[in-house]
C-alpha cells in the first residue's frame, strides 16, 4: 500500500512537471496553501519527509482539492467526498472536515461488528438527520 510519502513524492514530481520546471518545497506549499492556514511549509516537509504519517482530515482533503486525486484520502482511510466541498464558505468547509474527522476517529474506536451501531448513534444526535442506515 502506498504511504503519505510516496503519495507526496509522486504529487510534488507531476506538479513540477505541470510547472515545466523545479519548484521548491516552499513554492509548492504556497501553490497548495497561498495563505498556510492549513499547511506551513514546514508541516509539508515533515509530511514528505515521512515525519508526519498522519495529516488532519483538513490537510488530506487540501491535497484532494488541489491536485484532484483523492489517493491521499484512501491512503489515510478518510472518506472521499461524493462532491467537493469547494463552493463552500471556509470555515463551513472546515468545520465539516473537521466533523467528519471526529465521526471516523470514533468509529475507529469501536469492533468492526459496532461500527454501524455507533455510526447511527452518531447521526440520530444531529437535528434532521437521515438515520435510515443498514
Amino acid at each position: 500500500m502506498e504511504d503519505v510519502k510516496d503519495y507526496l513524492l509522486e504529487e510534488y514530481l507531476k506538479w513540477q512537471r505541470d510547472l515545466g520546471k523545479r519548484g521548491t518545497v516552499t513554492a509548492w506549499a504556497k501553490f497548495l496553501d497561498p495563505d498556510g492556514s492549513t499547511l506551513s511549509r514546514a508541516n509539508l516537509a515533515a509530511l514528505m519527509r515521512g515525519d508526519n504519517t498522519q495529516p488532519s482530515m483538513r490537510v488530506a482533503y487540501l491535497f484532494y482539492e488541489k491536485t484532484g486525486n483523492p489517493k491521499i484520502m484512501e491512503v489515510l482511510g478518510y472518506p472521499v467526498p461524493d462532491a467537493p466541498l469547494v463552493d463552500l464558505p471556509e470555515a463551513e468547509r472546515l468545520a465539516i472536515l473537521d466533523w467528519l474527522e471526529s465521526v471516523k476517529r470514533a468509529l475507529d474506536e469501536v469492533p468492526d461488528n459496532e461500527r454501524m451501531a455507533k455510526l447511527k448513534t452518531i447521526l440520530s444526535e444531529l437535528p434532521d438527520a437521515e438515520t435510515d442506515i443498514e
